[in-house]
């Protein structure tokens, strides 16, 4: 164990470089693991096993061991007291390794507290809920020990503190890109060198708050990626803000913004939610999804960047793909992908199994399904009928919409040869039986509280509906809604 815990302290080092963390945040942990129980695991490993070891399997589990070896007992202090009256506060550690939901603090006087794990950038973010508005802030709260606490004020309605330069620098960038969103909205009519220019001082201004501001390392970077996503999300609003419709904006993003290996080529870039749909947007249009992916590989060297983006590609690519017309092909070029770069196989499992969304395919093989008695069904029970399926759940509104049109459907169809449906993909069978009864809902209910038919077939939304044939094959994916005034008539036509 001596050897295990030694390599783990080299490659701390080296972690460091790569993930710019803080060298006393890791070798607290090396300390505290270093003097606990050996995990059994590791006990029988030899030298040689153990060399076996990947970096990046190594940094996993140092990192991992992190979240749970650290947890702070963080208080935020209002200063004036009377500010944190009415105010509801949650916390959330922004890390790299580990994502974790927000927690709602416990006031006492002007003090919120809370236990989260650290953060391994020493970064929160944290919301603020007050007068029937809400704000987001982050701050840089570091410290070893158990319990940090931090002074905090409200500065034009944004939550923030004074405490440090990262502190300060963050707050100040805060104002900056608050005022620049609510520009958008009151020069919404500017021409395009004005909207042009103020996309590009999200970043100016991130600029010139870090040369005010001497700031640690993770903070700049962090200052950095949040004035570049800023600007892309800015760009993303505007046909909305301006009633321009997308294909109809005067210029791209790429005319304001940086290419994003300059800016998002780093595991923080992962803090940032809307950076893998925003590296998406720079992957090559019209092209191959090997030419993707290959261009992704080729720009960015980040593996949490790689995979995050490759895999949203990847899953566009599935999900969009025209299955009845070029599967052959499409699942060669992901074949050919998953073996270049030595993918998990599952995205060619996926394709595969989409397959079903071909017409004249079999109904998924193996799937079941539960009445409202518990009892298991299988679609199996309509050979010799057209069988009209209705994918819904009691909380999609547009669903329940269409179902007194169904009703009414399945009432008037004069068509002896098509069967009626309705399969619920609600989680729980309470609220399905529960919305069944409020509309009144009858015939073949049946329950999917895992959505396999809904995964089979590729749906991508509810209100779903598809037909089956006498067979057992696909007739029509994607079938019109009830409510569509065509579909009485073609029901009536299957013969």
């Amino acid at each position: 164990m001596n050897f295990l815990f030694g390599c783990i302290k080299e490659i701390t080092y080296i972690c460091i470089n790569n993930r710019q963390i803080q060298a006393t945040t890791l070798h607290i942990h090396y300390y505290i693991y270093a003097k606990a129980p050996a995990p059994t695991t590791f006990t029988t490993m030899t030298t040689k096993e153990l060399t076996r070891l990947t970096l990046s399997t190594v940094t996993t589990l140092v990192l991992s061991l992190s979240s749970y070896a650290q947890e702070k007992s963080i208080t935020l202090s209002f200063t004036p007291a009377q500010d944190a009256e009415g105010c509801n506060i949650y916390i959330k550690p922004l890390s790299v390794a580990t994502s974790t939901d927000p927690v709602q603090m416990t006031q006492a006087g002007a003090a919120f507290t809370a236990s989260v794990p650290a953060s391994d950038v020493a970064l929160y973010s944290i919301t603020c809920i007050r007068n029937q508005s809400q704000t987001i802030s982050t701050v840089s709260i570091s410290g070893d020990a158990a319990t940090l606490s931090l002074p905090v004020k409200f500065a034009d309605n944004i939550l923030v503190s004074d405490n440090t330069a990262d502190n300060k620098a963050l707050g100040a960038y805060a104002a900056c890109a608050t005022a620049n969103d609510i520009r958008l909205w009151t020069d919404r009519n500017a021409g395009t060198d004005q909207l042009k220019a103020l996309l590009q001082s999200y970043t100016a201004k991130a600029d010139s708050v870090l040369s005010v501001y001497q700031c640690s390392p993770d903070v700049s970077k962090y200052i950095q990626m949040w004035a570049y996503t800023s600007t892309y999300n800015a760009f993303t609003s505007l046909p909305n803000i301006t009633g321009c419709k997308p294909d109809e904006m005067p210029f791209k993003a790429k005319d304001v913004m940086a290419k994003p290996d300059q800016i998002l080529d780093s595991p923080m870039a992962t803090l940032f939610p809307i950076a893998p749909a925003l590296i998406n947007n720079f992957l090559p249009r019209e092209s191959s999804l090997m030419e993707q992916i290959d261009w992704l590989h080729s720009n960015f060297k980040c593996p949490d960047i790689i995979e995050q983006v490759g895999g949203a590609a990847l899953d566009k690519f599935i999900s969009r793909f025209d299955y009845a017309g070029n599967y052959e092909e499409g699942l060669a070029q992901l074949k050919e992908v998953t073996a270049k770069y030595k993918l998990d196989n599952r995205y060619v499992n996926k394709f595969i199994s989409n397959r079903a969304t071909i017409k004249g395919s079999p109904f998924p093989a193996g799937l079941t399904f539960t009445d409202t008695n518990g009892n298991t069904h299988t679609i199996d029970e309509f050979k010799g009928k057209y069988v009209y399926i209705d994918l819904w759940a009691s909380w999609c509104g547009p669903c329940c919409k269409e179902v007194p049109h169904l009703q009414t459907l399945e009432k008037e169809l004069q068509n002896p040869n098509v069967a009626f449906l309705s399969i619920s993909i609600d989680s729980k069978p309470e609220p399905w039986k529960k919305k069944m009864a409020d509309l009144n809902m009858h015939g073949n209910q049946w329950h999917d509280p895992q959505g396999l038919l809904g995964k089979n077939l590729n749906v991508m939304g509810i209100p779903f509906f598809v037909i089956y044939d006498k067979e057992g094959k696909l007739y029509m994916h994607n079938a019109p809604r009830p409510s569509h005034p065509q579909t009485k008539a073609m029901l009536e036509e299957l013969k």
